[in-house]
């Protein structure tokens, strides 16, 4: 059971985006994001300072705007408004347009708005803005004196947001009569279409071309004429505030990366070949059943003018508030403006017990340190009985039926879930967005990933019987799913041997009207595969963050119907697929009258018959051969329930 990667972006439109993002192929292990990393507002306190700008008065003096927006506490929109274009995450959750969270944001800042600037804030009003894509916003500071300084590093809050918009940096040492190549600050491999830094992310960079110069200026550039995208140009936005320019520290690490990466079987491909790594994906929750050894990791950069040496790398975890395990590796030399790499290979962990387990990731030299806000962060993980899941009790976001373009209904969300030793799915539970709405249905499969990522092809080894989703569950917000030992009349064998499975929903919405949606955790960045979306007429694509779909092993309370009280205790509708004529057979429990419907995916009733049933076993033979080739979904019902199924048309 191989878990073999197949590279695709992924492409969709809708109420709150114009595209889904596929992540960079990740090496050993992952980048983590920058919502990880314990970052600080940019401030002008350092004593080498050589120039800062809060936008406390608007745009100063000396500087020049050539389309970009000053928001002030008493400009409209005011300081107190992000982005407020149509598509620039106003009705994401949660919302992904806020204000740059600065540590002077209130005071003011800078925005392209290049979303609002081509539709005006009115979805789907492609170009009628006031400054239609394609389109270019230059901000160019006055000039400021770099003359004593050989080493010079930027420094800014700076809040991105991509579709096809590009953000650059430009340097000029003459005043601005001659400019430096562009250097792009967020490029596609760090910040992917659809994705954002953090709201409070604080770029920095060691900008040598001005150093030793009196007459430095530095532009801020958003392009959003240069790349193009399914047809669109730039699109979201960039804020930037509180910009400071000063000499570069001596001595300054970064932990940029952290890694929490269990032993296992999992097979994962490099550089488009095959390999056995030897470790499995981060997960969030793990059954003490399935526990392996730990190996702990981190990345990190040495940003300081000068090498340094006996750099330790530092882990501690604490479980109920006892540190359990503790480790340090010295990592001997890094030159300035060098990464670096440590892994606790000779050190592993192997939680015994069920819990909360804190890891902390330390990063300290022997050197006094100038930024040391940056050297730690922490994540946790929990050892549970019997829940496997991705996601570790936390929610970024959410993605469901309304997220994509043709998505309303057929959309599948999956996780990989790597066993190490075989166990028993009883049952699979998801946690709902507030934005579900009653009515909408769904069925939980589960597949063997052999086969899949080389080729998508899915070979669904259990199914759950379809379920429509309630008041109390969108109340609630989680729904439990069970996996019946009998599925269509033919047993399931619910033991999954070793190996790597997908656990997958498959939505339905009628065509929107009962909307479903999945809470999707990004607090740690996933495998490449290990989080999968799969869009209605088109192809499986990686997701990259943890979707709140968990996988319960053992004994898990499941309070059945009462036959009494169903109508149809169970139904089989064969062949399936079909080239147009099918059987149905099921078990009434009463005498009635009943409604045999036919849907397409998109939720339009396209065959309705009236069935005769008695109590016992029904057989009816209906002919569909009007339909075109695809999926359907098959109803039947009436007073007392409903049994809801699939067919596929094949002619």
């Amino acid at each position: 059971m191989k878990n073999v990667i197949l590279l695709f972006s992924l492409i969709f439109s809708g109420g709150t985006a114009l595209a889904q993002y596929a992540l960079p192929l990740l090496q050993e292990a992952k980048t983590q994001s920058y919502n990880n990393l314990s970052l600080r507002s940019a401030s002008s306190e350092s004593t080498d300072t050589i120039m800062f700008e809060d936008f406390a008065n608007g745009v100063p003096d000396g500087w020049n705007n050539d389309g970009w927006e000053y928001r002030g506490p008493n400009t409209d929109p005011s300081s107190d408004v992000g982005s407020i274009g149509a598509y620039s995450g106003i009705a994401n959750n949660p919302p992904t347009n806020d204000p740059v969270a600065s540590a002077s944001s209130a005071n003011g800042f800078m925005i392209f708005d290049s979303d609002y600037y081509d539709n005006n804030g009115v979805a789907g009003s492609f170009g009628t803005g006031s400054n239609p894509t394609p389109h270019l916003g230059t901000l160019t500071s006055a000039v400021f004196d770099c003359s004593q300084h050989e080493n010079v590093v930027v420094e800014f809050n700076s809040y991105f947001r991509r579709f096809a918009g590009q953000v650059f940096l430009q340097f000029s040492t003459d005043s601005g009569t001659t400019w430096s190549e562009q250097v792009e600050i967020h490029p596609e491999t760090e910040i992917d279409v659809n994705e954002g830094t953090d709201i409070d992310y604080v770029f920095r960079r060691k900008s040598n071309e001005i150093a030793n110069s009196e007459n430095a200026r530095i532009r801020f550039i958003f392009d959003g004429s240069s790349n193009e995208l399914n047809g669109y140009f730039g699109y979201y936005f960039w804020m930037i505030d509180d910009i400071i320019v000063k000499e570069a520290p001596s001595y300054d690490m970064e932990l940029s990366s952290a890694y929490i990466n269990m032993t296992g079987s999992g097979m994962f491909p490099f550089s488009n070949e095959e390999e056995t790594i030897g470790f499995r994906d981060y997960y969030g929750q793990t059954p003490l059943n399935q526990v392996t050894d730990i190996e702990f990791g981190i990345s990190g950069l040495n940003f300081g003018t000068e090498n340094q040496n006996n750099i330790k790398s530092i882990v501690n975890v604490d479980l109920s508030g006892n540190t359990i395990f503790s480790d340090t590796v010295t990592y001997e030399y890094v030159y300035a403006d060098s990464t670096f790499s440590v892994f606790h290979e000779d050190s592993w962990f192997l939680p015994s017990e069920t819990g909360v387990y804190t890891c902390e990731f330390l990063l300290s030299t022997d050197s006094l340190d100038e930024t040391n806000y940056n050297n730690n962060t922490q994540y946790t993980f929990s050892i549970t009985d019997t829940v496997f899941a991705a996601d570790n009790n936390m929610a970024s976001g959410s993605i469901g039926t309304s997220s994509f373009t043709d998505g309303a209904d057929g959309l599948k969300l999956a996780n990989l879930y790597q066993l190490e030793t075989e166990d028993e799915l009883t049952s699979v539970s998801l946690s709902l967005d507030s934005a579900t709405v009653s009515g909408g249905f769904l069925q939980v499969t589960v597949f063997d990933t052999t086969g899949f990522y080389s080729s998508n092809v899915e070979n669904p080894i259990l199914y759950s019987d379809f379920y429509t989703v309630t008041d109390a569950d969108v109340t609630a917000g989680e729904i439990l799913i069970p996996i019946p030992t009998t599925y269509s009349g033919l047993a399931q064998n619910r033991v999954l041997p070793i190996g790597g499975y997908m656990v997958c929903v498959e939505l339905y919405s009628n065509a929107e009207a009962n909307t479903i949606t999945i809470l999707d955790d990004a607090s740690y960045t996933r495998w490449y595969g290990s989080s999968m979306i799969f869009i209605p007429g088109a192809q499986w694509y990686s997701n990259g963050n943890a979707l709140h779909i968990r996988a319960n092993f053992g004994d898990w309370a499941h309070t059945p119907v009462n036959i009494e009280e169903e109508f149809i205790n169970s139904m089989n509708v064969f062949p399936n697929p079909s080239s147009g004529f099918i059987k149905v057979n099921f078990n009434s429990n009463f005498n009635n009258d009943a409604q045999f419907n036919v849907y397409d995916l998109t939720g339009k009733l396209v065959y309705n018959q009236s069935l005769q049933t008695y109590s016992g076993i029904n057989n009816h033979e209906i002919q569909l051969n009007h339909l075109k080739n695809g999926f359907y979904i098959v109803k039947i019902n009436n007073e007392k329930s409903e049994y809801i199924g699939k067919i596929n048309i094949i002619k």
